[in-house]
């Protein structure tokens, strides 16, 4: 009867630890988004007083400072590199709370601490770059010069010399993206970002093949003005929501910058999330080749939503990962798409984590 009653504690104890810490997620994902939602009014307001877009320098990063299981909240808001700022937001007693604000931001950026109590501010500018480590100490933010770096005085001895980067120095340490203020996926996907910027990717089969009805249901998709729904993942592309396919090729239908229609290239089906279900990824530019977009086809729930992203390298592909490979004579680039419905961003990853 002991026996049975020490059982039943400690099923008791272990789905409150798990109710509880479901609760404490939940809270400062609503924390987070209302002051999200604060900002991003905020930049509403602001760009429509200036005659450009001042939002696309502007967003917000996620990342666990003090290395307690609940992430921090870094806003970045501004006109320009002259003016950018910041704050930080920690989690405490079930309200989030403004640890630091403030923060110089222009030509900086930030950038994980794996084995630390500290995220790294990196900044450079014309040659000079300069890194800090903060660090949470209770509800404030303490700072620490790492290292400067002159980049002008090595160039002089070696022409190839480039900027010092934090993940230079510090082992692991990776840039943090900064999403867009009105996303929220973030904040529900932070796990799978987490993992994918430190090269954890879901496990997908190195060569993914359709089933016959699903290829045909795309090709039926790509060859008729069947409607999708249309989405930004990059934050440059448009968003322009239900849209018939062909009318989403179209000269700016999906990017304003396009130089005239789009053409199909090519396409693959490749598994961009580890679902076990491939996504169809087509490769599209203009007739003059000036022009490059990559959209993704993805089913859910009877809907096919259509992410984008533009891209300029002439050679494009999808790694065995997952990931989006761009490459050119002279630059690489490699993406992480992270989608769920009506939202979506793309990640920059480190090429180490290329496989072809």
């Amino acid at each position: 009867m002991k026996k049975m009653i020490s059982v039943f504690l400690m099923l008791c104890m272990l789905l409150s630890v798990s109710v509880f810490a479901s609760a404490e997620e939940a809270d400062w994902q609503e924390a987070y988004a209302e002051i999200l939602s604060e900002k991003e009014a905020e930049l509403q307001a602001q760009s429509q007083d200036s005659w450009i877009d001042t939002t696309l320098g502007c967003g917000y990063s996620l990342y666990d400072i003090d290395k307690d299981g609940v992430p921090e909240l870094m806003t970045k808001l501004g006109t320009c590199e002259a003016d950018y700022h910041g704050e930080i937001y920690t989690f405490r007693d079930g309200q989030a709370i403004c640890v630091c604000e403030g923060i110089g931001l222009g030509h900086s950026s930030y950038y994980s601490d794996p084995d630390e109590n500290g995220i790294v501010l990196f900044g450079g500018h014309m040659g000079y770059a300069w890194a800090q480590r903060l660090t949470m100490e209770g509800n404030s933010i303490r700072s620490e010069d790492l290292y400067e770096d002159d980049l002008n005085a090595r160039l002089e001895k070696d022409p190839e010399a480039e900027y010092v980067y934090p993940g230079d120095v510090i082992p692991g340490s990776v840039y943090l993206p900064l999403f867009r203020m009105a996303l929220r996926l973030p904040l529900e996907k932070l796990d799978e970002i987490e993992a994918c910027l430190s090269g954890r990717f879901p496990g997908a089969a190195a060569d993914v093949v359709f089933p016959e009805e699903e290829l045909a249901f795309y090709e039926r998709l790509i060859a008729s003005n069947d409607v999708v729904i249309a989405v930004s993942a990059d934050g440059y592309t448009n968003s322009p929501g239900p849209i018939g396919f062909q009318d989403l090729l179209r000269q700016d239908a999906a990017d304003s910058y396009m130089s005239g229609d789009l053409n199909l290239q090519s396409a693959q089906p490749a598994d961009l999330n580890g679902d076990g279900r491939p996504e169809y990824v087509l490769f599209l530019s203009t007739a003059d080749g000036n022009s490059r977009l990559c959209c993704c086809l993805h089913e859910q729930d009877g809907t096919v939503y259509a992410y984008l992203l533009s891209y300029y390298a002439p050679a494009a592909s999808v790694d065995s990962n997952g990931n989006l490979y761009f490459s050119s004579e002279y630059y690489q680039e490699l993406h992480r798409l992270i989608f769920d419905g009506e939202e979506a961003l793309t990640l920059t990853l480190p090429l180490k984590y290329y496989m072809p």
